[in-house]
């Protein structure tokens, strides 16, 4: 049952969960040596490395905290991304490891809780400091825990104050090769922003992301035409967009990935370790594994690379050498899970085939793996292998997961995801930022090159009907320009004849239309023409979690759930869509009570009572718990 405790009120809510399919049957071999004949194997020899580069990694940078006793900004940040990578891939970790980096991070000179923040000797390198720490709270909140996230979010708030008006970080700092500048600073920026979204739920964190995506993709194209451009830029910009949403077939997505290829050497790796190590990471980001010949080729060489004592030397910069070279490897989890026929971000046909492969990276051997779609088991079978054929003609406009998972004999389980789309679902990730003076509108336009589109962004006046803002008449309206991608038009507060309109709430609506001028998609968002403090001060939130138990992954975030906020005459006064990480939020909701509806397929929830206030959130979180 579905527990949804409410802060307010402290009432309980109950869920029913669909029936899940039992799992197959699948014999174990008799002994190793029938385990070590089975086919798709990996070699082990890539995780024993990468568990040697991680404790190297511990050693180093436990060992520079006590003679420093500061926050250093990549010692502690990338090692910290290594090791909640390591964490997320089932590395043997001890706790201890991570919570003492956290000590150094949070709590020493230049940590994130001290009074001046994330710094170097206090007020020195306040933008770097701040965005390698930023990125290193996001992936450890991502893979690891919500320790740390409240310094996130605060760490968020202030990289806003670097973003130039272009969209990248403006970090005013390079020292290479560890610190390469804004495109390393503005991925690093859209890691911590997107995830204090997933964990906020809070759409503010999406408009300084689609800002630095556009400032991306711009760099990109001009590297497509002057082909000036190096390595480790490359690597970012990957990492940078994907973290932004770009798919591993859009745009510029494709060019990066061969850009990057290319540069590998007869060896096998791209450089020294450190560039090699960055190189197969954002490799992996965007869907190749070790299936891919450049990808092991480039994970043999950092194992044949690796020196006694699990680094790999370095010319001054071991640490940051190794530490890289770690994030390369322990990307490999205890099994590969690769998903065919269809990309992360792409449309799904009518007919959808799915073929999913697994590799046993240690040598336990698979006994199966199983597909689900949006939470729902659809296939499954004994050994590695599976094909399926998924019938998406009536699924309508909508963005799906799909998400691929292989079981050891030995009982892990490692995974891979994709998020689809499916009929006219072209933009995605709309979010606003309001000062009271201009409000921004931006967007994910997942429109492919060469199709042609019209977007036009129109203000709406909020009308009060029965307790309910509904949208009334229009008082502005413009096109967009752009192309794929991240999209952004914005508003001064004024009508179509130039009058100043008050402070206040307004509806944002997005119209996209097709080649021949026909409406496929609208999207609608109450926003707020004001300050953050006015708009606390006027009215409240009501933000909450969902957890499943039973379905893909046991108890796992409910993502992609839509959730309504039902006001007491029973009508949806706003609905919003749970994050990866299962948050909602509601933003600009009048004082009284509701209830919290869920809806997702397969799922049965009760209604969740919650109340708000001004300058108070109302809070219900939960987990569905097994019967």
């Amino acid at each position: 049952m579905l527990r949804l405790l409410t802060a307010a009120l402290s009432l309980w809510s109950v869920a029913v969960l669909a029936a899940v399919p039992k799992s197959l049957d699948c014999p174990a071999p008799r002994d190793a040596k029938a385990v070590a004949a089975l086919p798709a194997r990996g070699d082990p020899r890539t995780r024993e490395a990468a568990q040697r580069g991680l404790e190297f990694l511990v050693r180093e940078a436990t060992g520079w905290q006590q003679q420093h006793q500061c926050y250093g900004c990549h010692v502690h940040s990338v090692t910290l991304e290594a090791l909640s990578v390591g964490v997320h891939n089932q590395y043997d970790l001890a706790p201890k490891a991570l919570d003492t980096l956290l000590e150094g991070m949070t709590k020493m000179g230049g940590g994130a809780r001290t009074p001046d923040g994330l710094s170097y000797e206090h007020t020195q390198l306040l933008q770097p400091a701040r965005a390698f720490g930023g990125a290193a709270f996001a992936r450890y909140d991502a893979f690891v825990g919500g320790k740390v996230r409240d310094d996130l979010i605060a760490v968020a708030g202030q990289l806003l104050k670097y973003q130039a008006a272009d969209g990248r970080l403006d970090v005013q700092y390079s020292n290479g090769p560890v610190a390469r500048g804004d495109v390393q600073a503005t991925y690093q920026a859209i890691a911590t922003w997107k995830q204090a979204y997933a964990a906020s739920a809070d759409a503010k964190w999406l408009a300084p992301v689609q800002r630095a995506e556009a400032w991306l993709q711009k760099q990109t194209r001009r590297w497509m035409e002057t082909k000036s451009f190096d390595l480790q830029n490359l690597d970012y910009a990957v990492m940078g967009l994907t973290a932004a949403g770009v798919g591993s077939t859009e745009s510029p997505m494709p060019w990066l990935t061969r850009s990057i290829l290319e540069q590998q050497g007869k060896d096998g790796g791209f450089g020294d370790a450190l560039t090699t190590g960055q190189a197969l990471y954002a490799l992996r980001l965007v869907g190749l594994t070790d299936k891919d010949p450049q990808v092991a080729r480039g994970t043999a060489y950092l194992v044949q690379h690796q020196v006694k004592g699990g680094g790999w030397g370095g010319a001054g910069f071991g640490k940051a050498e190794a530490m890289w070279a770690v994030l390369g490897l322990v990307s490999v989890d205890v099994m590969t899970v690769a998903i065919g026929h269809l990309n992360d971000g792409e449309h799904v046909a009518d007919l959808q085939a799915l073929d999913v492969e697994a590799r046993d990276n240690k040598g336990d051997g698979i006994a199966r793996v199983e597909l689900f779609i949006d939470d729902q088991k659809v296939a499954e079978a004994c050994g590695a292998k599976l094909q399926h054929t998924w019938d998406t003609r009536s699924l309508g406009s909508a963005k799906h997961t799909v998400l691929a998972m292989a079981t050891s004999f030995k009982g892990q389980k490692s995974q891979r995801q994709l998020e689809v789309f499916s009929g006219n679902t072209w933009l995605t990730q709309v979010g606003t930022e309001s000062n009271g003076v201009s409000t921004q509108v931006t967007a994910r336009n997942l429109t492919p090159a060469g199709k042609k589109f019209s977007v036009e962004m129109s203000v709406l006046k909020v009308e009060e009907k029965g307790g309910k803002p509904v949208a009334g008449a229009k008082l502005f309206s413009a096109p967009v320009s752009g192309e794929g991608g991240a999209m952004k038009a914005e508003w001064n507060g004024k009508d179509t004849a130039g009058k100043a309109q008050p402070r206040g709430r307004y509806f944002a609506e997005l119209v996209y239309r097709d080649e021949a001028g026909k409406e496929v998609q609208r999207e609608q968002v109450l926003f707020n023409h004001d300050t953050a403090e006015a708009e606390a001060q006027k009215y409240g939130q009501v933000f909450g979690k969902l957890d499943l138990q039973g379905g893909s992954r046991g108890v796992a975030a409910a993502s992609n759930a839509m959730v309504d906020l039902v006001n007491e005459k029973g009508d949806v006064v706003q609905s919003v869509t749970s994050t990866e990480q299962g948050n909602y939020r509601f933003k600009n909701v009048d004082t009284g009570k509701y209830k919290v509806r869920v809806r997702k397929d397969g799922y049965a929830f009760d209604d969740l009572p919650v109340s708000a206030a001004p300058a108070k959130a109302a809070e219900a979180s939960g987990a569905l718990l097994a019967k």
